[in-house]
């Protein structure tokens, strides 16, 4: 013989979910303010071989929809040499954002995928990098400017892929390495520029 089980009657069920949903709902969208705030800028000559720029934390501040890499360089000149069919995107070796933990967020990737990446992604209504009114392409003297999204969020319209990040002892991290002159630049006697990245 089992022990009898109390279930509750179709009607009362239905009167304490009515009860449950009479909060009003806000957006995510509504509910947040877009807020933008500088996290690292550094500045590094390019040489022979790659070189490995941060750890640099990203600020905690609510969510994290994307972070924004501003890439300038100047000083440089071909010298004769031959430039890279990916540059400017080449100049950027590798980027990584990784979690707390350590753990890369889909990346490493290079500069170029990372291009390609916000050309294709779809992660917001003007992806393609080339199109930035700041853009300089740099091909003749690899002086170059543009601005490449590490994307966290994917739907801009709804905050889908936000990631929380409040916690100050537990930040993001941003680690790059700026690509080597066999990277950008091939042949000839050329200058190498500097390259100042802010995030």
């Amino acid at each position: 013989m089992g022990i009898p089980t109390l279930t509750k009657k179709p009607d009362e069920a239905a009167g304490q979910d009515a009860k449950q949903k009479t909060g009003i709902i806000v957006p995510f969208m509504r509910a947040t303010t877009e807020h933008f705030e500088p996290a690292f800028d550094v500045t590094a000559t390019v040489g022979a071989s790659a070189q490995a720029l941060g750890p640099f934390n990203v600020p905690t501040h609510g969510f994290l929809r994307d972070l924004v890499l501003l890439v300038e360089s100047t000083g440089g000149a071909l010298g004769g040499g031959t430039i890279s069919p990916d540059f400017p995107w080449s100049i950027l070796d590798t980027v990584d954002l990784t979690d707390p933990n350590g753990y890369s967020l889909q990346f490493p990737v290079d500069g170029y995928s990372l291009y390609l990446e916000n050309l294709f992604g779809g992660y917001r209504g003007y992806n393609d990098p080339t199109q930035d009114p700041d853009y300089v392409s740099g091909v003749a003297d690899m002086n170059t400017t543009f601005m490449l999204r590490i994307p966290t969020e994917i739907t801009p319209w709804d905050g889908f892929g936000s990631l929380a990040n409040q916690d100050q002892s537990a930040p993001y991290r941003v680690r790059i390495s700026l690509a080597g002159s066999a990277s950008i630049v091939t042949g000839g006697a050329p200058v190498l520029p500097s390259v100042r990245i802010r995030g």
